[in-house]
């Protein structure tokens, strides 16, 4: 199981930069801290964020300016976040 937290520094809404990391865990459900991290990875576009994971952030950081985090998983089923 795959968790993704990916940062982003932001003017005006415009994504100036990205950093994504990739945590894998030994359990698909999980509350944390009670889970085993089996790995990390910094990740970077297009793998992740992908373009499309990438338009979503910027759906909520219209017209915000600073540092914000995002931390999400994809459903396998569909790839959707």
């Amino acid at each position: 199981c795959y968790e993704y937290s990916t940062s982003l520094l932001v003017c005006e809404g415009e994504i100036l930069e990205v950093a994504c990391m990739r945590y894998e865990y030994d359990a698909d459900e999980y509350v944390w801290p009670r889970v085993t991290e089996l790995g990390k990875e910094l990740r970077g576009p297009p793998e992740e964020p992908t373009e499309e994971q990438l338009d979503v952030m910027r759906r909520l950081v219209r017209g915000y300016s600073g540092f914000i985090n995002f931390n999400y998983k994809i459903r396998p089923s569909d790839g959707e976040m």
